[in-house]
This record gives structure tokens, sequence and C-alpha cells, in this order.
């Protein structure tokens, strides 16, 4: 057996959890935190709503983990996947972790690598493994067990390792089903032999005693009907609680440490059945329900979540609980033979009160805790009554099965109604969780036979971790172990799911030259926020349109855009973008639109007409086209407004329709179900004294009865103005409920209005301010109807005016499927108000020279109303654009600097000064492997490095050149260059460059790397990806696998602008990779990235380089490189 020593540091989150087949409790490491040995978890920070925060404070949409999946070991061989096959797959039941170190049981023979193939870097692994936390490396410790471990626990204080299953021995000596390990150098404790004649499904440990529970009869040959105890020493203790019919499948001990809790498919626990119908809780010292006054223990949840008989082969059970100290999670299967429940409950320790339920339907195994997001592992296919995803609605192909889900540990919510008979209770005003934005995908394994994937999952530190008889995650082959983590340690690669054909827009004129472009949303596993932008063929560099819209794989809201002005006879293509918070992007195929002829009726889009369709109308009419036109053009949709002719001038440059007051109404002539949650928007002006109907909804397209007689429609959401000027709004629900705001409007001025209706709630915007809410009985009418405009009669209403038709100006209108927060009515009242005159921004900047390298900073510049761009001209014929910015002069001498800012609205304001450079000495001295400050000219190559001999590019020689202090490299879209130093060979290096791209990316980011141990075709390299949206990231990479890092927050980047960029290399067996990455003048003081690896072929001396990469949809750069140093790290 392999002795090795587990490094401090995390402990499983579980405190403790278990599950069906697996499941147990353990008391927190009180002693190794007392003694200092172990840092307390800390809870995951700010809450998201997932990897990417919106609203960080909410409690609905805590922070998840990222749905990337690290390098995990496998299990099996890989070579095939069967029921029963142990050579080619298995099933993991458990793990738990100690320090870095994840421990893995379940049923299976083998084990190999992430990433390796079927029979590829296979080992022997009897049941059990273990693999590193933070790489993902399988370690060499592997006791072998002749059969099956369920259960896997460690003692309080950290030096015991607890497992149990059906086995009967470990490495050929006899193990009844328990055996203990020392932590610390992974030798089996002898001196803890228990027997038990049947296997074992979950394990508690405290500081007392080892508890077990299963489908034995027996415990050190003492009856003992499925639970049973016993001291350090494996003495059995009389701990032995009576239960009904069926097992027990899982144990928690509480916080108190003073009673153990039982969930089950047993039908009764020391003669109660509620609490003890598959879920209740007894002592740890005696193992009965009572307390020391006599009274019995209470588990009140247990009278709504309740367990059934066995049913065929099914037989409803608790299968794990977990733990976050003050309350517990507990998972369920069964909805059959007096089975009430299957999802996750959460319940308070002190007495078993429920505190929700998250009532999403299909077996559930395993619940993990991770900071304020509750992990589960099953098989989810509806969660309707949450308002979330229905039966059948699946994420991957047309596989409904959801395997591993995420819920907020916060009561957010109530359930609804459950409205089918069938099997399922109806849990209606229960109170629930929120679903969260994480929907990574595993298939179903065939190894029990169960249609199961995951049954495990763990929380440990940074880190989420998956376990079952799964074979592929997120589309890629994985069997068995599955590793993810928060979003500063992933990579955060899993992007927007659907591309081409998926995401075809479609295109509709009007007015020949005018297109409307909707599509269906996209969705991404990890991030519900995603950002579209509306692609024109011949501006591929400035989108037409962009929004950022929320959405699920089972909620694509239709997005809506508009272009206008096009140019008759001009043939237009267009495409859609998704865009997720860390860049990742997919593109849609393109669809022609052909302008023709225009009447000149319709107006050219306005920036207010571009605020109002990013936030994602159904309707909108900015009614601004030409006077004597009677029809105004639904911008958003295709519901045109008619009958409007009167013209005048509007609130953003363009018209605004008028009505006498009389006679004149407009109404919309699509007929549209009645929204129940919505928002109403316009602007108007008005001088009358009689009041009148400003915008409602009716089931005709008129305007009602005369004034003074009954209607002859149905009309509500009705907004109107009353004699003196004010503004009422009224719903219909459970009678006419009626807000009035006050302060007359009537002043000839034009007046935003808003009304945001929710089914408990009307409210009334004016001026981008609320006047007037109240909270409304959640029922209102609901019919199919007609928007109208201007005029309808208001019979019963409050404050009814003289007039059913309003004289006055009607501008920017329109409708939302949802009700519009405060932000977004204020930001849109902006928008249409006259601007406050602009002032010029001043330019500002400091200068740092060292050498030939100058570095300039422009963040003193000022501009007190709107954002500045920046551009530099350096006195010698190059440029950079940025805040910042770097550029190595050619040659000694003084130059003249020009910093030039420009602000949102154009003005520009220039600074100069005089700069003086001179050369740097070569790099040199013992330690130096290799250097190039490129001080030459050369064209069709590169001519060899000052130190470290002749350069090595890949790629045509025509593509290379050097000149003023830099190599360059013509980069074409989808190609990779390398450039290296063969001549330099060594183990400890510390590698740096610097690099410039000729042109920003075009579409998503740039990639440029710098190698710091290159042997053959396999490297250690730092990588640093340079987005379009200005953020950086940086990857420390094995042969082009990311083994560390993530997005780095305190760098960004700009067109023209310096990327540094440095890498360390040290050690063989197991190398450690550092690097960092700036664009300032200031490099970073701490290494920002670190990560260990163990490949083989990269466990010796190499040569050190650099490489650039372009992908297929960016536009030809070149990227210029300098200041290449490379030095030997001398041996501590």
């Amino acid at each position: 057996m392999s002795t090795f020593v587990v490094p401090s540091g995390h402990y499983s989150e579980r405190r403790r959890r278990s599950r069906s087949l697996r499941g147990s409790v353990t008391a927190a490491v009180a002693v190794l935190l007392a003694a200092g040995l172990l840092s307390p978890l800390s809870p995951t920070g700010t809450a998201f709503a997932d990897t990417a925060p919106t609203l960080p404070s909410d409690p609905r949409t805590p922070e998840t983990v990222s749905a990337d999946l690290l390098p995990t070991p496998q299990i099996g061989t890989g070579a095939s996947h069967g029921p029963g096959d142990l050579v080619g797959g298995g099933v993991v039941y458990d793990q738990l972790v100690v320090g870095d170190t994840v421990y893995v049981g379940g049923k299976f023979e083998y084990a190999r690598p992430f990433g390796a193939g079927p029979d590829e870097k296979v080992v022997d692994r009897k049941n059990f493994l273990a693999y590193d936390l933070t790489t993902g490396e399988l370690l060499d410790y592997a006791p072998a067990f002749n059969q099956a471990v369920n259960e896997i626990e460690v003692s309080p204080d950290g030096k015991t390792l607890y497992v149990a299953g059906t086995f009967s021995a470990v490495d050929g000596a006899s193990a009844y089903r328990i055996a203990a390990f020392d932590v610390a150098t992974g030798d089996r404790n002898m001196a803890f032999r228990p027997v038990l004649n049947a296997s074992v499904r979950s394990l508690v440990v405290t500081d007392a005693a080892v508890y077990v529970s299963g489908i034995f009869a027996s415990a050190n040959k003492v009856a003992r009907s499925g639970l049973a105890a016993f001291d350090h020493a494996g003495v059995l203790t009389p701990w032995a609680p009576k239960k009904g019919a069926g097992t027990v499948q899982t144990m928690h001990v509480s916080p108190t440490g003073d009673r153990i809790l039982l969930g089950g498919s047993f039908q009764s626990l020391n003669g109660s059945v509620n609490p003890g119908y598959g879920l209740g809780v007894v002592r740890a010292d005696t193992g009965t329900s009572l307390q020391d006054n006599g009274k019995p223990l209470s588990w009140t949840s247990n009278g709504i979540v309740r367990m059934g008989q066995p049913w065929g082969r099914f037989t409803p059970t608790i299968t794990s609980f977990a733990s976050d100290g003050t309350s517990v999670y507990g998972t369920a299967i069964g909805i059959a033979n007096g089975a009430t429940f299957e999802g996750i409950f959460k319940a308070r320790w002190t007495d078993g009160k429920l505190e929700w339920l998250s009532d999403c339907h299909g077996d559930t195994h395993g619940v993990a805790v991770h900071g304020s997001a509750v992990y589960i592992a099953g098989h989810t296919h509806d969660c309707v009554t949450m308002g979330e995803f229905g039966e059948g609605q699946g994420v991957v192909g047309g596989d409904r099965w959801h395997r591993a889900l995420a819920f907020s540990t916060a009561t957010t919510g109530t359930l609804a109604p459950w409205a089918k008979t069938n099997l399922y209770k109806n849990f209606a005003g229960q109170p629930a969780p929120s679903l969260l934005q994480w929907f990574p995908y595993f298939n179903n394994g065939t190894f029990t036979g169960a249609d199961q994937g995951p049954y495990d999952v763990e929380s440990a530190g940074d880190y989420v971790l998956y376990g079952g008889e799964f074979t592929k995650v997120n589309g890629q082959k994985q069997t068995g172990l599955a590793r993810f983590a928060t979003r500063s340690v992933a990579p955060n690669v899993e992007g927007p799911r659907l591309s081409g054909a998926d995401m075809l827009p479609w295109v509709g004129g009007f007015d020949g030259t005018n297109v409307r472009v909707h599509w269906t949303a996209n969705h991404d596993p990890d991030n519900r926020t995603l950002t579209y932008q509306l692609i024109r063929s011949d501006r591929a560099d400035r989108p037409v349109f962009e929004t950022t819209v929320d959405s699920t794989f089972y909620r694509r809201p239709v997005i809506r855009s508009m272009d206008t002005g096009l140019k008759p006879g001009t043939t237009y293509t267009y495409r859609v973008r998704t865009i997720d918070p860390f860049g990742n992007a997919t593109m849609s195929d393109p669809v022609s639109y052909t302008a023709t002829a225009t009447t000149g009726r319709v107006a050219s889009m306005t920036a207010y007409d571009k605020k109002i369709l990013q936030d994602q109308p159904t309707t909108y009419w900015p009614v601004n086209e030409a006077a004597g036109h009677p029809v105004g053009y639904d911008w958003a949709g295709a519901d045109n407004l008619s009958v409007l002719t009167g013209r005048t001038a509007g609130v953003d440059g363009g018209n605004a329709a008028t009505m006498d007051g009389r006679l004149q109404f407009a109404s919309s002539h699509v007929a549209t179900m009645a929204p129940a949650t919505y928002s109403m928007e316009l602007w108007f002006q008005t001088k009358t004294k009689v009041g009148g109907f400003l915008m409602g909804f009716s089931n005709k397209r008129t305007a009602g009865a005369p004034a003074g007689q009954r209607p002859n429609d149905f009309h509500d959401r009705q907004l109107y103005m009353d004699n003196s000027g004010r503004l009422s709004f009224e719903v219909a629900a459970t009678g006419l409920q009626t807000i009035t705001a006050p302060g007359a409007l009537n002043d000839g001025e034009w007046h935003h209005v808003v009304t945001a209706v929710t089914p408990t709630s009307i409210e009334l915007y004016i001026d981008g301010v609320k006047r007037a809410s109240k909270a409304t009985p959640a029922t209102q009418w609901r019919g199919v109807g007609y928007w109208g405009i201007g005029g309808h009669d208001m019979y019963l209403r409050a404050f009814r005016p003289t007039s059913n038709h309003l004289a006055g100006g009607f501008d920017n209108i329109a409708t939302y499927p949802r009700a519009l927060d405060e932000a977004t009515i204020a930001a849109h009242f902006a928008a249409g108000t006259p601007p406050t005159p602009n002032t010029v921004p001043t330019a500002s900047f400091t200068t740092d020279a060292e050498h030939l390298a100058l570095s300039v900073d422009g963040s003193g510049s000022l501009d007190p109303d709107g954002p500045l761009s920046y551009a530099w001209t350096f006195g010698d014929g190059a440029s950079a654009y940025g805040m910042t910015a770097r550029h190595v002069y050619a040659k000694p001498g003084t130059y003249t600097v020009d910093l030039t800012v420009t602000d949102d609205e154009g003005a520009r304001s220039t600074s100069t000064r005089s700069v003086t450079v001179a050369a740097a000495p070569p790099a040199t001295g013992d330690d130096v492997l290799a250097a190039d400050d490129f001080a030459r000219d050369a064209t069709g190559g590169w001519p060899a490095a000052q130190e470290g001999g002749a350069w090595s590019v890949t790629g045509s020689a025509a593509d290379l050149s050097v000149s003023n202090g830099s190599a360059g490299i013509a980069m074409a879209p989808s190609q990779t260059r390398t450039a290296s130093l063969p001549d330099v060979s060594a183990t400890d290096t510390d590698t740096s460059a610097t690099f410039v791209w000729s042109a920003a990316p075009a579409a998503n980011a740039q990639y440029v790397s710098v190698i710091g141990r290159k042997v053959g075709s396999d490297s250690y390299s730092a990588r640093v990806r340079a987005g379009k949206d200005g953020s950086v990231h940086l990857h420390v990479l094995q042969n082009g696998s990311a083994i560390g890092g993530g997005k780095l927050s305190d760098v960004t980047y700009a067109a023209g602008a310096t990327l540094s960029v440095r890498v360390q290399v040290t050690g063989t067996g197991t190398t450690t990779v550092r690097a960092k990455a700036w664009t300032g003048a200031a490099q970073p003081g701490d290494w920002q990235v670190a990560a260990t690896d163990s490949a083989p072929a990269l466990q010796k001396a190499g040569a050190v380089g650099l490489s650039a990469y372009l992908p297929a949809a960016e536009t030809a750069a070149t990227v210029r490189i300098g200041d290449f140093v490379s030095r030997t790290i001398p041996a501590p």
C-alpha cells in the first residue's frame, strides 16, 4: 500500500450528507480547526444569478460554479459501457474530500486519467481511487476492495478514514463491510475490525462512535436490524433504534452532535410513524426517540415528506442528506404507494420544520451545499410548480432528463398548484427556493440498469464534484467522475449553445428601406444574461443593433430589432452574434434582405428608438411617419396602429401623432391575449380641460359607447386623464382597482408615463418617477383584444372625465411583456429628455521611459459627462489606442507624443509632451538563456536572436519581419504561429515578451502565448486571451489544455495596447507553472496564475519560445513581438 501525506486545506462541505446506497455523517472538524491545522471554509461569496452577476445581493440568485468540465479521472477502461460491465465502466457511489485529496468509492475495476481514450493509460482501481482536488490528477493510493464501496467518511479529528460497503476483504485481508485507514499514512487500522453480515448503506462518525445502517441483520454476531454503532476500537455499543420494515439509506448527525437523523424506506421508527415514516430522528447516545423530559423528539416535516411501501421493484426512499449547520437538506425518490414526494427539501435542525420544497419531479439521489447554492444529482424532468421547465423540455437534443441542477439555499417563493391528476401530490402554497442557471449535461449510464447518470455530488473549497455511472459530460466522453469550479478557478469556456441555422434570424421589410429582424434567444448552461449583436454585411465591425436579454433553454424570448435608412436596390446580409459575459460567442447563419424603393414616410431610427428596442418591447409605435400617413408602424413586431393622420414635432426629434379630442382614436389590428404582467408606455402633451383617454385594452377595435352611455364592449387596463389634468390607471381585478397620481399634467408640455402591472400590484410612473401604486388581487380580466390610443369610453371609472377622447399629442408608444423596473423607466425618461450641452474633455497623460520602451497613461484626462476614447501618436509614425499604451522605439532620441481624447459626442482635446529614450544594454549574465530586442531590420524571416541561437518559426517565412525594435507575424484567420529557440535547453525558466496587435479583435478575441518549456511538440506555456470587450484572460497550458487560470479582473485591453506576458516553469516529476500578464508599465508583484502538472513527456529540459493564434471569426492582423528574454532560475 502506498504511503502518502494528505495536504491541509479542504474538507467536504457536506457536514454531513448521505445518499442512497451510501449516506452518512461527519461532525465538524473542530479539533483541527482549534489546533490551527485547517482553515475554516468560508462561503463562496457574493450571490449571483449564475457565474456572472446581475443582482449580486438577491438571495434568489446566488453565484453558481461554472458548467466547465475540469480535468477529472475516469473509471473503467472506456472500451464499452454495458449493464454490469466492470471492465469498460462502473459506477461511483460516494466521494469525500480531505485536504486536497478526493476519495472515491463505488463499483469499478479500473481507472484512467482525464482525456484518455478507450484502453489508454488504464490502471487497476478496485472499487476505490483517490485524486487531487485542485488538478484532477489520479493519485497512487489504491487499497483494493473485493466488492463495492458505498460510503466513505472521516473522523472529526481528520485522522481516520472509514470506508463501508458490500465488500468482505481489503487488499486480500478480511474486512466485513467496514474498514478504517490512517489518513496520514494510508495504512489500514487493523485494530478496528467490526463484523457485519451484509451490506452497509450509510456511515456516521462522531467523537464517540461509528454509526452504520444497511441491510445487515447482525453486528459483531449480535442481532441488529439494519442499525448499529461501534466505538473507535470496533466494539459494538448498545445503540440500536427500532425501525419497521424497510431500510435506513442515509444518516446525518445534528450540529449539536446529540441526535442522528435517519432517512430511507422504513415504515416506522421506535414505534412512531410521524415522525418515522421514511424520516425521523433518534438520540445519538441511546437510539431512542425521547428527550430527557420524556417528550418525543420532533421532526414535523415528516408530516409532509413521507415515503411509501415498496411498489413492484420500486421502493420510495429518502436518499441523501446535507447540512449547512443550521438546516438540513434531504433528497427523495418515490411518489407511489403512499409516498408523497420526490425532489429536495430543506428542514430546520431544531425541530425538523419544513423550510422549503423543491417540487421538481424526478429521482433525486445526492445533494451538496456550496456557498448559497444547493446542488443535486438525479434525473429531474419537471419543475413546473416552481415556474420553471416542464415535462419534456430538454436541454440537449431530445433528452428530457436534467441530471445536475442547482437551487438557492434561501426561501424565495411558493409552489404553484399541481394541476394534473396523477401520482404526484399538490404542494401548492408550500415555500420554495429558486432554480438557478446551472445546466451542465450528463447522459445516463447503463451499468446499474437503472438508467441514471450522477448518483453523488460533493463540494469542497472552490469545487463541486459529481460521481455516478454517466459516460458523457457536456457532450465530451467522461466516465463516472466530473469536477466543476467557481468562476475564479474555471476557464469559463462553456458558452452559448446555439449557432448556425439554429439561430437563423427572420427579416421582414416595410416601406422599402426599413427592415425588422427578429430571432429566438440563445441559451447558455451557466449564464442567464446574454448579449446579442445584429451584424450587417457592410459594417461587420459595428453592430447595427445590440441588446442584452435573459434566457434559459426552456424560456427563449423572441428578440426584436430594427434597421433603417437602407439603400434601395442593395442586398444586405444579417447575422446574429450571441456573447456570454466571458466573451464566448456563437454566430448565426446569414439571412438577406434587398431594400426596395421607399415612400419616405418612415423616418430614420433615433437614439431614443434604439434605447426602447434594446429593452425588447412587444410592440413599439414611434409614430414618426410623415403627416397624412394613416398607419403607425410597429417597429418591434407587426401589429401596426391605425388610423393616425395628424403629426407634430415629437420628443426625440421625430414626428408625433396628434388627435383632436372629439372622434379620433387609433387601435392595433392584431388580436392578442390580454397580458397579466406587462407595461404600457407613452409620451403625451395636452392642454385639455375636459380630460380624455390615453391608452388601454378592449375586445373591440372601437372607441366604445358615446359619453354617458353603457359600453358596447369589454375594456380594461385604462390610462386616462380627469378634467383637472390628473392621470388615473385602472385594472379589472376583483372589481375595478384604480390608482391616481397627484398633480395636473395638462400644461402643454411633453410628459412620459408608464404603467407597470404584475398579478399582485399596479404602479404608475410619471416623468421617470413612481407616483402611485397599489397591491391588487391576482385575478385580472383575460381575453383577446386590441390596444387603443386616444379615445375610449370610461364607463364607471373613478374620476371619469367629461370627454372620452384626449386632445393632444402622442409619441413613442410601447407595450412590454413584463413590468418595467424603476431604473429602466428612469432611463427611458432621460433618453427622451433634451440633453444638457456637451462639455469638451481635457486630455492629460504621464510617461514612463525605460530604455527604448515608453509607457503612457492617459487616466488623468477628464470628461464630466461621458466616457472617453484615447488615441496616441509617438512621433515616429507609430500609434496606439486605449487609456494606457506601451511603445518600443527603434532608436534613441527625443520624440513628440500626442494624446487625443474624444468623448461620446465627438468633442476632442489633445495634449502634447516630448520624451527622450535611450538604448538598453543587451541582456547579459550567466542566467540569460535567450534574449532578443529585435533591434535590426529584416523581411522574409527572423535573424538569429542576440542570445539563444536561431529562431524556428512555423508557417511561411514571407509573413515574418523585423523592424523598429520588434518582430512581426502577419496572421491569417484560423492560424497558429509558433516561434521557438531550439538551441535552448533548460528545465527551470523565467520567460517574458511583449505583444502588440495591429488591429482590435473583429469578432471575439486574439491570443498570444509565451512558452516556458517545449519538448518536441509538447509544451508548457502562458496564454493570454484579449477580448473585444476589453477583457483579459490568462491561462497556463499543457499542450494547449488549460491547467489553471481565468479572467483577470484588474487587467483590461484596448486596441493597440501592449500585452506583457511572463511565465515561469520549474521542477521535474511535478512541474509548477506560474504566469502573469499586464497592459501598463507596472508589472504585477504576485503571480496571477499557478498550477502543477506531471505530464511525463514534459518532465525534462526543453526549449523556449512564443506563439500567436487568430480565430476563424477574426480578420487578418499582424502581431508584433518585443523584449523577448528567458532566464534560468537557480536552484534554491
